[in-house]
């Protein structure tokens, strides 16, 4: 699916992610688990070009990825830049992260480039349990009415929606839809067989959602979103490693939870 995909993307990490995260397509009907393992992996390969990046590209905003907290940034200013298949990014996330599934972010993010596990925790963690600067999780949106556009919007916001850069909501990016169905199909089914498989040996599912990360300010120079439609519909579910990403090999900034 992901043929340039790195080591630390294993299929193995996601299974073991998944363990803690029951809930994830196996919500309602098959059909809705279908649409947000495509969603999921839709953001995922439009973050990483494909599972290609691990760390985020723009090593000039590592720094501003700490904000003052009573615990603070104890691993250096520039520890907390984006990682993983979601690029979650900001000091305030890993300790969030961390605390939910028992594992040293704050003093360790680097973890999340080096462990598989860790890495595929931290971005459904993300999916599963934080909104974000939108209005729901990015599960919720794909399990109830909010749709895909709504998973942009918790990911990314202000760079994305609201006339924030043209390419990401306001423009569709379709891929070959009979590949798209097998690549579809085969994830869902894959996901359901390795969970239930999990699930007989481990006796049961272990817990399903973390406590939510504190929301904190967006960068000052990403608060200002820009007046426009309103809309983040675009980014179809089709990026899955299918060769159309959107920043041409580059990783994305990410924003995290913000009140506007």
């Amino acid at each position: 699916m992901f043929p340039k995909h790195k080591k630390l993307y294993s299929y193995k990490g996601l299974v073991e992610a998944m363990k803690a995260f029951p809930a994830f397509a196996h919500t309602g009907d098959a059909k809705t688990g279908k649409r947000e393992a495509a969603a999921f992996l839709a953001n995922v390969s439009h973050e990483t070009s494909g599972l290609i990046y691990i760390n985020e590209q723009n090593k000039a905003a590592w720094p501003t990825y700490c904000t003052q907290e009573p615990y603070g940034c104890p691993a250096g200013q520039s520890a907390y830049h984006g990682r993983g298949p979601l690029q979650i990014s900001w000091n305030y996330n890993y300790k969030a992260a961390g605390d939910a599934f028992h594992v040293d972010l704050l003093h360790h993010p680097n973890l999340a480039a080096e462990n598989s596990t860790v890495t595929w925790k931290l971005a459904l963690w993300y999916w599963m349990t934080q909104s974000g600067p939108g209005t729901m999780t990015s599960h919720h949106a794909m399990v109830e009415s909010g749709g895909f556009g709504e998973t942009i919007r918790s990911i990314n916001d202000a760079v994305e929606c609201n006339g924030g850069r043209s390419s990401g909501c306001q423009q569709l990016r379709y891929g070959p839809v009979p590949t798209l169905s097998i690549l579809v199909n085969f994830l869902y089914f894959a996901i359901r067989s390795w969970t239930s498989a999990a699930a007989l040996a481990a006796g049961g599912h272990a817990g399903t959602s973390a406590a939510p990360a504190k929301k904190k300010g967006i960068s000052p120079g990403l608060r200002r979103g820009h007046q426009g439609t309103g809309r983040c519909e675009g980014r179809l579910v089709l990026h899955l490693g299918l060769g159309q990403g959107r920043d041409q090999g580059t990783a994305r900034r990410r924003v995290r939870p913000h009140d506007p």
